[in-house]
């Protein structure tokens, strides 16, 4: 019994439960946040653009930094105080008035995820021995995915029974806990300090000039941050204008828009629970699991934005979680077997960087488009990028193990 109750406290099990409730309280929020803008702030397209683009501005001028000026003893304080944040500032958004106050509370509530999945992305790796950490990794984006399916399921009940306002409640609920994990458990965090690997220790490794170089000239690094970062510009005008669409377009009910999100995530649990079998069987190799990935993501936008018929566009949108199911954690391992053991911190906060610049110029790049030749259009034109990614995985996929 002891040994279970110390699995269970050990610190790769209490990163993955803290990245759980960070991500279900994300996905609370994120299906409804265009609606709420609209409804009871009365903001434009291009401010809801801007609504939803500041969350990842500011986490992706967050995610950079920490993977310079990481590491230590420092990180758990630091991870406690991100995880504090979390908890509360969801609770503020139904304070704001216009869409410049919503704006403010997306930019520090973007600040304080970063923070703690940036922290928890890296720390898990170092939380296991070396010829497990692409088991630990796929294990911790099948629960930040169950995490996802966790919030958008919980937020469809709560958009068919009661008022919006209640999702950003409960938000801040689903936080209580990680803060608790956070807190009380972080001097198991401290056990793994030795590994993490300080990149102003100019005495292990190489410099960090040297270390930034090294990463940003990689072919498989570059190709598979590419491929995040265009999947993820697509699925930011998703998550910003889709509801609309729903809900304006269609005629559709507010149930509908997250139901439909949270089949999306079920795509994305399910096919991340089945990457294990694909890559440890061989039965494809990590680069075609990409390429396919990225080819899928265009077909199924294209199918819903030409198609005349509802059910085949909310059809379509679920159906592309299955490419975010492949290509955030195969990526994610790609970049780690690329990189040299002492670029993994900065290489891998470089990649996640990826994430969070996709979602942010997704919806402020294609903001006008929808502004004045309408929503499906400017999804349409969002798959430029992942068609780029083709090409560039076309070219280089012999370095794409």
């Amino acid at each position: 019994m002891s040994k279970i109750f110390k699995k269970l406290l050990s610190p790769f099990a209490i990163i993955c439960l803290i990245q759980f409730f960070a991500v279900g309280s994300f996905s609370l929020i994120s299906p409804i946040l265009s609606m709420y803008a609209k409804d009871i702030i009365n903001a434009s397209i291009i401010e809801i653009g801007i609504i939803t683009s500041i969350f990842f501005i500011a986490s992706s001028s967050i995610k950079l930094p920490l993977g310079i000026l990481g590491g230590g003893r420092r990180t758990p304080l630091l991870f406690s105080i991100s995880l504090f944040f979390l908890m509360s500032v969801p609770f503020t958004y139904v304070l704001a008035d216009s869409w410049i106050g919503l704006t403010l509370i997306r930019l520090i509530h973007g600040i304080a995820f970063a923070l703690v999945i940036t922290i928890s992305f890296i720390l898990i790796p170092l939380t296991v021995r070396e010829h497990l950490r692409h088991q630990a990794i796929a294990t911790s984006s099948v629960l930040a995915g169950i995490g996802l399916l966790t919030g958008s399921g919980v937020g469809t009940l709560i958009v068919a029974f009661g008022d919006l306002r209640y999702v950003f409640y409960l938000a801040s609920i689903l936080g209580v806990p990680g803060f608790i994990f956070g807190s009380v458990f972080s001097y198991r965090l401290y056990s793994i300090e030795s590994r993490w690997i300080l990149l102003f220790d100019k005495g292990r490794g190489l410099d960090l000039r040297e270390k930034l170089v090294s990463v940003i000239s990689n072919k498989a690094f570059l190709v598979s941050f590419f491929a995040c970062f265009s999947y993820f510009f697509v699925l930011g005008t998703v998550l910003a204008y889709a509801p609309l669409h729903v809900k304006y377009g269609l005629g559709l009910p507010y149930y509908i828009v997250t139901a439909m999100f949270f089949g999306l995530y079920i795509t994305t649990t399910l096919t991340r629970l089945s990457l294990g079998k694909l890559i440890s069987n061989r039965i494809m190799s990590k680069g075609s699991l990409v390429l396919l990935a990225v080819l899928l993501s265009i077909i199924l936008i294209a199918i819903a934005v030409l198609s005349n018929y509802s059910y085949l566009f909310i059809l379509g949108i679920i159906l592309f979680g299955i490419s975010q199911g492949i290509i955030l954690p195969v990526g994610a391992m790609i970049v780690s077997e690329s990189v040299r053991p002492t670029e993994h911190v900065l290489a891998n906060s470089f990649y996640l960087v990826a994430w969070d610049i996709g979602f942010a110029l997704g919806p402020v790049l294609t903001s006008s488009i929808a502004n004045t030749l309408g929503i499906l259009t400017a999804l349409g034109a969002s798959t430029l990028l992942p068609a780029i990614s083709v090409i560039l995985i076309l070219f280089t996929k012999r370095t794409l193990k």
